[in-house]
């Protein structure tokens, strides 16, 4: 048995076709409503795309910093004098520390954009909806 999806088969022009309300276009009403739809699939494109380059910009942080201790690591121990060792280890725990901060501000920048891109996309759309509306309504 196939399931379909009903929200699909959904025929809003005929439903608004029984509904006579004065002075409303109702084709411009579902003309609206599809833009609408459209700013929201959009929005949510952009959105996964931003998320997404986050994702892969984390893997590429979490290797380069399991690099970068494994080398230190193997710094730290090739060192035979304890205050060798310990200037090297304070050294790489100063770096890594200064690193993941960056790493956290550079993710997230990343997210603020990419949240703020979608975001962007929302607030015209209801910008022009509020235009839309007011020029539906006195059309008629």
């Amino acid at each position: 048995m196939t399931y379909t999806n009903p929200f699909f088969d959904f025929d809003a022009q005929k439903l608004m076709a029984d509904f006579k309300l004065p002075n409303v276009d109702s084709g411009a009403v579902i003309d609206l409503f599809q833009r609408n739809v459209e700013a929201v699939v959009n929005a949510n494109q952009t959105a996964f795309a931003g998320f997404q380059a986050i994702s892969q910009r984390q893997g590429e942080l979490v290797s380069k910093t399991v690099e970068t201790s494994s080398k230190s690591i193997q710094d730290v121990m090739a060192a035979e004098a304890l205050e060798e060792r310990l200037a090297k280890q304070t050294a790489f725990i100063k770096d890594s520390y200064a690193e993941a901060v960056n790493n956290a501000k550079e993710l997230s920048d990343m997210m603020a954009t990419a949240s703020g891109d979608a975001l962007d996309i929302i607030s015209k759309r209801a910008t022009a909806t509020l235009d839309e509306v007011s020029t539906i309504i006195t059309k008629k």
